[in-house]
């Protein structure tokens, strides 16, 4: 901020019994707030940094707040602060700099619920010329909620819910916790270093999953990969391969694909029941184990290891099926 702009213009400082904090708003710089909810400690309008655009803002914000973005043709980035506050960066560039082709507003909505809001115009569609870039800093423990078109959205070491519904762009979560519902239509889904239960799924995209823990669904049309996975696992593919590493037989794992192979690796000392079928492949087992090692086998397999456990049902209408051991 210019420090002759900030003391050329206005400041009202108003005391928040909601938040318990100083919140400062400039006269200047932003446009005055419809309630007492909607001030934040600053913002800054259209500053012009290199060939982009910033506008950003800075909340109040607790640590179990939620913070809701529902933005188009805008690449998302959401990272924790160890501070009490929230910093919301819009960067525009190309003809998304014109505020009459791309329209955005931060508020907060409670002291416990920011929105974010960034969309293009018709006019700037027509163009397809510029781009947008949304970068977010939370308290850790946030709860997110993302609705994004035509963008990719990343998302790394938070805390808390994670809801993210995208049209045509991406998703990557990394390094966190909590429970999460990612949905992709149009793009690929990637999840690494995460604890908690949840379901992704990837309409027209491929999901790869690495070091997750906790009961897991994935639903996709493209190839599935989940590598060192801890947890109940349930995985379905339209048509492509799927692939799991397990790092533990302590719970059911169902792979199912209608096209592609599968491959499924688990703990050499597992307990567990496989229980594979296929109606136009073979089955193949790498285990040093059980019967028919190193062999192709038609139909079905069942195969009971270490004396039996919770299943392993793995169903592939015309694709391979191999049964291995994974070290680490």
């Amino acid at each position: 901020m210019n420090l002759g702009k900030m003391l050329a213009g206005t400041a009202v400082i108003l005391l928040s019994a909601a938040c318990g904090l100083v919140i400062v708003h400039h006269s200047i710089t932003g446009e005055w707030p419809a309630t007492p909810a909607d001030l934040a400690f600053w913002h800054d309008d259209a500053v012009r940094e290199g060939d982009e655009t910033r506008r950003s803002w800075t909340f109040p914000m607790r640590d179990s707040a939620t913070i809701v973005v529902d933005a188009t043709d805008a690449d998302i980035q959401i990272s924790p602060t160890d501070s009490a506050a929230a910093t919301v960066e819009i960067w525009l560039a190309g003809m998304t700099t014109d505020p009459d082709n791309y329209a955005s507003s931060v508020r907060m909505a409670d002291p416990g619920m920011l929105r974010v809001n960034a969309k293009a115009t018709e006019s700037w569609q027509n163009w397809q010329e510029g781009h947008a870039r949304i970068i977010v800093h939370v308290p850790r423990a946030t709860a997110i909620t993302v609705t994004s078109i035509r963008g990719n959205t990343t998302i790394g070491e938070m805390k808390g819910r994670t809801i993210v519904q995208a049209y045509g762009g991406g998703i990557r979560l990394m390094a966190g916790e909590g429970p999460i519902d990612l949905q992709s239509n149009g793009g690929s889904v990637a999840v690494e270093r995460h604890i908690g239960a949840g379901r992704i799924v990837a309409k027209k995209g491929t999901v790869m999953t690495n070091m997750m823990q906790g009961a897991l669904t994935i639903s996709a049309t493209g190839d599935i990969g989940v590598r060192r996975h801890f947890g109940r696992l349930t995985a379905t593919s339209d048509g492509g391969a799927i692939t799991a590493d397990l790092l533990s037989a302590d719970s059911t794992c169902t792979l199912t694909t209608h096209l592609g192979d599968i491959s499924l690796r688990i703990p050499q000392d597992a307990q567990t029941t496989v229980d594979a079928f296929t109606s136009e492949g073979t089955i193949i087992n790498q285990l040093s184990v059980g019967e028919h090692q190193g062999e192709r086998v038609a139909g079905s397999w069942v195969q009971l290891l270490g004396g039996g456990g919770f299943p392993m049902i793995l169903r592939s209408y015309r694709g391979t099926i191999t049964v291995g051991e994974y070290f680490e």
